[in-house]
């Protein structure tokens, strides 16, 4: 795959949207893609849990004082490297934000087979 190997081979800057990559948050971006990457394993049990996804995400949003999370802006007070409605914390939040609910739903779902007859059937 394209993404996979610009991922391992340090190229991520040429298969990234230009008007997503800013220099300044390559660390972050390089996240992202490491956790994409491992969430495209072909093999199930290579891909991480959504608890995993979650704190990792987590861990790379941006914090700190600043329009919308801390990114960073330019004297104009846009984000570098993005234009129009490009937004990578928007798109780490809504991920975060699906991590959590498949997380949700997996654990509702274990709960409800767990409570099922002694024939597994799932009862919801």
């Amino acid at each position: 795959m394209v993404f996979i190997s610009a991922v391992d081979e340090g190229r991520l800057q040429e298969v990234v949207d230009h008007n997503i990559w800013a220099e300044e948050r390559k660390e972050q971006l390089l996240g992202v893609a490491n956790v994409a990457k491992e969430c495209l394993q072909q093999e199930g049990k290579g891909r991480p849990k959504m608890l995993r996804v979650r704190n990792i995400l987590s861990k790379l949003a941006p914090k700190g004082p600043g329009p919308r999370g801390g990114r960073p802006t330019n004297g104009a007070g846009s984000r570098p490297g993005v234009v129009g409605n490009s937004n990578l914390q928007g798109q780490i939040e809504n991920a975060r934000s699906e991590a959590q609910s498949a997380l949700d739903d997996s654990q509702d779902n274990t709960a409800g087979f767990a409570q099922g007859g002694d024939d597994g059937v799932f009862e919801s």
